[in-house]
């Protein structure tokens, strides 16, 4: 049951980010933030098996397009991470940062999908 590792550390991590808030307010930022890349690391090592069959399926839909797409749900799903650790460490402005950053960048990763589709459209079109 993985489920209940994640829910373990998850527990474990607030708690310890609690007690640091209280008593060392600098030092829960670093305890929050390595949590989360502790996190995200196990979740990685985790999702590989989803992500091998990803791949496989990426090569019946098409191999770049669908590249594309994963590439964007990846970088939406870490600055989503990124702006939630920021807003709670109390910086609003540089989690509005990160989230206006991944949002620029999702949609560079979606340029060349854009660049498909107008060309399908104007090959419609004539």
């Amino acid at each position: 049951m993985e489920i209940f590792k994640v829910a373990g550390f998850a527990l474990t991590a607030a708690a310890l980010i609690v007690l640091l808030r209280q008593y060392l307010p600098a030092y829960s930022v670093l305890a929050l933030a390595g949590a989360a890349v502790l996190f995200l690391g196990a979740f990685a090592a985790a999702a590989a098996p989803l992500a091998a069959w990803l791949e496989g399926l990426g090569e019946l839909a098409g191999r770049e397009e669908f590249a594309c797409l994963l590439k964007a749900a990846g970088i939406a799903l870490v600055a989503q991470n990124l702006q939630e650790l920021c807003r709670d460490a109390g910086l609003g402005a540089l989690a509005y940062g990160a989230e206006l950053a991944g949002r620029c960048l999702v949609l560079t990763a979606a340029l060349p999908l854009l660049r498909q589709v107008l060309e399908r459209l104007m090959l419609l079109m004539q």
